[in-house]
């Protein structure tokens, strides 16, 4: 068997080999068996999450509740991929959700509605869960419930 590691530098790589049996005898490809075995490697730049903000509307609330707030990150990647995210909120963790890039840029998530049934701070994060594991952006929201 030969083992072959992907090289970290972000390019084509090809590799030629010829096999040898175990009396010593080398052949490789072709109707006389002595052409190259080979493979060809491409690297491409690894996946980040390089960014992230977090949006919430309303930014504070002094009112009837429950409240609705509307959750939303600004998130850019290094390349193109599929990650995988969710929110960390002082009232518990979003579901995990997942957001595919065509290309390197930024994108925002889709709506993540949080209700609030009670007065006090509600803090909110973005969690790149894949491929970062990286917490980005947190926020506070000032909520007062009045009757």
């Amino acid at each position: 068997s030969v083992k072959l590691k992907t090289p970290a530098t972000t390019k084509t790589y090809q590799g030629k080999w010829m096999l040898q049996t175990d009396t010593g005898t080398t052949f490789g490809l072709g109707a006389n068996a002595d052409g190259s075995f080979w493979v060809r490697v491409k690297v491409d730049q690894n996946l980040a999450v390089t960014a992230a903000s977090v949006t919430v509307v309303p930014p504070n609330h002094n009112g009837a509740c429950p409240v609705n707030l509307a959750i939303t990150s600004s998130v850019t990647t290094n390349t193109s991929g599929k990650i995988s995210y969710y929110f960390i909120t002082s009232l518990g963790n979003s579901g995990t959700f997942e957001m595919t890039f065509d290309a390197a840029g930024a994108k925002t998530t889709p709506v993540y509605t949080l209700p609030v049934l009670i007065t006090g701070p509600v803090t909110v994060s973005f969690y790149n869960d894949y491929p970062n594991h990286q917490e980005f952006g947190a926020v506070t929201i000032p909520v007062t419930c009045t009757p």
